[in-house]
């Protein structure tokens, strides 16, 4: 199995700023395999849809990546970049759309035995339903 994960947390934001400044290509010109979209941490996920604005560049970004973890069966970083995902979607005010991804990350952090993304995962879902309303639901996520 071909490993994505390089543990560089700050790709994603230094990546995203230099196409911005070197201008538009098409992202099926990028190869998401070279890249460590997937394990950005959430901040650097935040930072970049913060100070750049680039929230659906990041989750177009994020979904190719995907598609590439699950061609070389990478399941760590295809549940990582759920997560961002979830988180992605978090920053930019849909929850009903970052409970979802979040869903997949802890479902794929279960079946990889990965209990420190099972407490991210569950977390986030609390962070999710609590931005909702839904506070016996945020109150039981961050319980787990």
């Amino acid at each position: 199995m071909k490993k994505i994960d390089k543990n560089n947390r700050i790709l994603l934001a230094l990546r995203l700023q230099s196409v911005s400044e070197v201008g538009d290509k098409s992202l099926e010109e990028k190869d998401p395999i070279s890249q460590d979209y997937g394990s950005a941490s959430s901040g650097d996920v935040k930072k970049v849809i913060d100070l750049y604005n680039r929230g659906e560049e990041v989750i177009e970004y994020l979904n190719l990546y995907i598609k590439k973890a699950k061609e070389v069966g990478d399941k760590h970083g295809e549940g990582n970049a759920y997560g961002n995902l979830g988180y992605a979607y978090f920053s930019l005010g849909d929850f009903k759309k970052a409970i979802e991804y979040h869903n997949l990350h802890l479902r794929i952090a279960k079946e990889v035995g990965d209990r420190h993304e099972e407490g991210g995962a569950y977390c986030n879902l609390g962070s999710a339903y609590f931005r909702l309303g839904d506070f016996k639901k945020a109150i039981e996520y961050h319980n787990l």
